[in-house]
């Protein structure tokens, strides 16, 4: 047991200690007013950190979950009136325990994924307690807790050459830049019918959320980055309706960094493949939000290479058709699909330093070679 581990044992019991003293039934107003400011909370927190990365979002994140809290305990304190119900003090005392301990878990469940993301000493302490091993064993955080999980751990996710994938290196140079187209490329229709076979893929690795993105590539199958879903036990699939599943990995190739996951309970439309695509060729990059509203990102070709990198584990060397794609994107955005009416013509596998709005995408005949045999689960190996 660690000392971070011994730290919120000693909070839970001083919880508990502090509901025992106060009781439930003179200070009900009190739980529930500190209840409803942590819930209110949660939506500050993940609406206050949207933009914000590493210690920025845990700083907003802990200030926008303490302070409606504090608020709330406030509120319902001063609201205190005549008791609602009478009861013996010993089982008084018994419930207001209870109460207390409850809520202090519930404060510990959404702030141990947040914590544990934090880049540096603090988060790696916290993914390598027997708490953080505890809450990862529970039921996954929710929505609004694994968003501003994300967000703290700068690191996950963020499609960067020399996490996932290494330095790409083009056999025969670059292509020229191009430029980023500036309107949509498709109608509204299409898009909205797009957007039904694209998801959301999250899970949690050596204690940290990860998150990108993926697409129906055959009924019931997504495809996605490897480094998405590397080290992941349990595959979250999220839909732009508003569904959630869980899938399994039945597909992991980290030297490609291609991975397929099936979700019996997926259904959903298969994209299918369509040609690799010719420089200037334009589209749209298709990525994923809970609300179905995920921004149209246009994106221009400037080019196919053959680059040589590392695997999502920065080792040994591997050779790739890679396409170069002028489009400005996010963190979240690996294993967005590259979309026209033509088909899917790639896939996001990471995005260039600096900056500048360049994205690296694997071609379709990359996708399409073979990286599953059945529909049985693999291993996704270590995370990153």
């Amino acid at each position: 047991m660690s000392g971070l581990d011994l730290a919120v044992l000693c909070g839970l019991g001083a919880a508990v200690a502090v509901g025992y003293r106060l009781g439930f039934r003179d200070h009900i107003t009190t739980w529930v007013g500190t209840a409803a400011g942590l819930v209110f909370g949660l939506v500050v927190a993940w609406a206050a950190t949207r933009g914000r990365t590493g210690w920025s979002a845990a700083l907003v994140a802990a200030v926008g979950l303490f302070v409606p809290m504090l608020l709330g305990w406030l509120t319902g304190r001063a609201a205190n009136r005549q008791p609602i119900y009478r009861q013996s003090e010993s089982l008084d005392r018994i419930h207001g325990a209870i109460a207390g301990g409850l809520l202090a878990s519930v404060v510990i469940w959404a702030l141990v994924p947040v914590a544990a993301a934090a880049p540096g000493t603090m988060g790696e302490r916290f993914s390598a307690s027997a708490t953080s091993d505890l809450v990862e064993w529970m039921p996954g955080p929710i929505t609004p807790i694994a968003d501003v999980a994300a967000r703290v751990d700068e690191g996950s996710d963020t499609g960067e050459p020399d996490d996932p994938t290494g330095p790409v290196k083009p056999s025969t140079g670059p292509p020229d830049a191009v430029d980023v187209p500036k309107a949509p490329m498709m109608t509204d229709e299409r898009r909205d019918e797009i957007r039904r076979s694209v998801v959301g893929v999250s899970g949690i690795a050596c204690g940290r959320l990860v998150e990108g993105t993926g697409f129906v590539i055959e009924e019931h199958l997504v495809a996605t980055n490897a480094h998405v879903v590397a080290g992941v036990e349990e595959v979250r699939i999220d839909t732009s309706d508003g569904g959630r599943m869980l899938g399994r990995v039945v597909g992991y190739d980290p030297a490609a960094d291609i991975a397929m996951v099936w979700v019996t309970e997926l259904e959903a439309p298969s994209l299918p493949l369509g040609p690799t695509p010719d420089r200037d060729f334009t589209g749209e990059v298709i990525g994923f939000a809970l609300d179905g509203a995920a921004p149209v990102t246009p994106f221009r070709i400037a080019g196919e290479v053959t680059a040589t990198g590392r695997d999502i584990y920065g080792e040994g060397e591997v050779r790739r058709q890679v396409l170069y794609v002028a489009a400005e994107l996010d963190s979240g955005d690996s294993g967005a699909p590259l979309v026209s009416d033509e088909g899917v013509v790639g896939m996001v596998f990471a995005i260039a330093p600096g900056g500048e709005p360049l994205v690296f995408a694997l071609t379709p005949e990359e996708l399409g070679l073979p990286v599953m045999e059945d529909i049985r689960p693999v291993p996704t190996e270590e995370c990153r």
